[in-house]
């Protein structure tokens, strides 16, 4: 038995983004149409294996062990920053950490460009109504980079037309947190004291059908994990579907290979054919199509993890259009971004 490769099938957090990249609706090459993107749907289902909950600051705690009155669960409801780096703030039923959060209030429904990093000088950003969910652009000066870097995520990420994030040098605007990308910081405890690791495992999930993989290639995730008081480091910017698989590959040449072995695992320990995203903490009523590919963030490994010990776990999910990929020709293709939480017992 591969106990100590055993997946806690509990599900503890499955987010879905629902992304709406159909020939009709990707619309942000160009400035004036809009991309119809789902409202995000953010579930936690009961668990006995982990707690999470979003932070009522949506920062990171720099140095800092943080609490569960940091946090909420339950339902909860998000309200857009003032500026661009204002990150907003979570208000929930439940004021900890907890086994069921529903997150309201992220809609990306104002999405209209691809979103790359890069400088700028000037006047201010552009702005984000809230009530009325429009964007004004501001006028801006600079010069776009066609690479991820924490110094311009943090002074603003630039939306931008097409491949290469090339822009006008007075039409580049700060792209909206939670409105044109998701960003948001997660805390993580475990609550039983045998786990070895826990990890975050994000999900790309293509639509059936599809003749290639087209836009999903260009998702990325930007990510940074914060132990209990440590300093808060650097983005890791992660192509998902790597540089080898491009948007013309074709969904079957695809191999799920951290999923498969995460399933085969569990399914050896458990003595069972698991479905879905039950082997990683997800739902078994998950079907992940052809083309999937799963990408692991690891929280925490390497011994005992105490229960009272809090991880921080900042996601930026977002098109990058800097990404090679990005370009008119991966149109058309629709797709589903899945999160989930899981741990690994130690081998006994």
């Amino acid at each position: 038995m591969k106990k100590k490769g055993l997946i806690v099938a509990t599900i503890v957090m499955v987010l879905v983004l629902a992304v709406s990249l159909t020939t009709a609706t990707y619309a942000w090459f160009t400035a004036t149409s809009l991309v119809e993107v789902d409202t995000i749907n953010f579930t936690v289902a009961t668990a006995a294996d982990l707690v999470i909950g979003v932070k009522s600051d949506n920062k990171l705690a720099d140095e800092t062990e943080t609490t569960a009155a940091d946090y909420y669960s339950g339902d909860t409801v998000y309200t857009l920053g003032g500026t661009f780096k204002d990150p907003g703030s979570w208000l929930g039923a439940f004021n900890s950490l907890g086994s069921e959060i529903n997150l309201n209030g992220l809609e990306f429904e104002n999405l209209s460009q691809a979103v790359g990093t890069g400088t700028y000088t000037g006047a201010t950003p552009g702005s984000y109504n809230q009530e009325t969910k429009v964007y004004t652009p501001g006028s801006l000066g600079g010069t776009a980079d066609t690479a991820w870097s924490d110094e311009h995520y943090a002074t603003g990420m630039i939306q931008a037309n097409g491949q290469g994030a090339s822009v006008d040098e007075d039409t580049i605007d700060t792209a909206w947190k939670n409105v044109h990308y998701l960003d948001v910081v997660i805390g993580v405890q475990a609550t039983k004291s045998n786990l070895e690791s826990m990890t975050c495992y994000v999900t790309i999930n293509p639509t059936a059908g599809n003749a290639i993989i087209g836009m999903n290639a260009a998702i990325h995730v930007a990510y940074r994990v914060v132990a209990p008081g440590a300093e808060v480091g650097a983005f890791t910017d992660q192509d998902i579907y790597g540089t080898t698989n491009k948007y013309s590959t074709q969904p079957s040449a695809i191999t799920n290979t951290v999923y498969n072995d995460a399933k085969e695992a569990y399914d050896d320990a458990k003595g069972v054919s698991s479905t879905g995203l039950t082997c990683i903490g997800g739902a078994s009523g998950v079907v992940l199509n052809d083309g999937a590919i799963t990408f692991p963030i690891t929280i925490a490994s390497g011994g005992s993890i105490s229960i009272t010990d809090i991880y921080q776990v900042q996601l930026v999910i977002f098109i990058a259009g800097y990404d090679t990929d990005c370009l008119e020709g991966a149109k058309g293709v629709g797709s589903q971004i899945i999160i989930t939480f899981a741990g690994v017992e130690a081998a006994e």
